[in-house]
């Protein structure tokens, strides 16, 4: 997945790729980095802890999926692509952790801001939960992920159920095969993933509450542990 922006130049419509905003580029995860940019995003992951490990959605906090946000903020930390092919380019956890053996100086910065915490989520928690902020982790590398810590699982909609087709990447088939009944009415709507379905939860309560609803509780597609 890659952002592009178009500018205009000599009457000319140029086309340029543009480095994703969300995405922290998976060379400063990698074991034995010494990324001159990797105290700016341990710094971001020291401001924003709180919502890592469960405080930017409902109160389940720690156990719910929806409570997991991450935005980086140091300029230069972004990357280029979230790559879903390939995991060298897409997938932080496995820059982070290759063969399972930590990178142990971001290992060392993760710990000492969980301590000041007082949190019991571990290094690989936060970097598993970091993941599934980034474009590639929520589309594809983060699939039942139960390595968030606490009882937050991922959804594996690359599996799909009864009621959810398989979707390897896509969020919404556009399928015929996959049309579900609607939601309101007698026709049919396309079917969307677990993972949707899953963050739709804490976003209907939180619309239930701006429209001063007096019930404010939603249905959870969210797995636990």
């Amino acid at each position: 997945m890659r952002e592009l922006k178009t500018f205009k130049t000599n009457g000319t419509l140029v086309v340029v790729p543009d480095s994703v905003k969300t995405n922290p580029g998976n060379a400063l995860f990698a074991a034995g980095s010494t990324d001159i940019r990797l105290p700016s995003l341990t710094q971001d992951m020291r401001t924003q802890l709180k919502n890592i490990i469960g405080g930017a959605g409902p109160a389940n906090g720690v156990d719910d999926v929806n409570s997991i946000g991450f935005q980086i903020k140091g300029h230069g930390i972004n990357a280029f692509e979230s790559d879903q092919r390939d995991p060298n380019l897409g997938d932080v956890l496995a820059a982070y952790a290759p063969g399972g053996a930590e990178n142990l100086l971001l290992k060392a910065n993760i710990q000492a801001v969980l301590g000041l915490a007082h949190s019991t989520l571990t290094p690989l928690n936060v970097v598993s939960r970091l993941r599934t902020q980034t474009c590639a982790g929520c589309h594809h590398y983060s699939d039942n992920d139960h390595g968030l810590g606490g009882k937050a699982i991922w959804p594996n909609k690359s599996a799909g159920d009864a009621s959810h087709p398989a979707m390897a990447f896509t969020q919404e088939s556009e399928r015929t095969a996959n049309l579900q009944p609607a939601i309101v009415g007698n026709g049919k709507r396309y079917a969307i993933s677990l993972t949707t379905e899953c963050l739709l939860d804490f976003r209907e309560v939180f619309m239930k509450k701006a429209l001063g609803l007096t019930s404010a509780a939603s249905a959870s597609h969210c797995p636990t542990q």
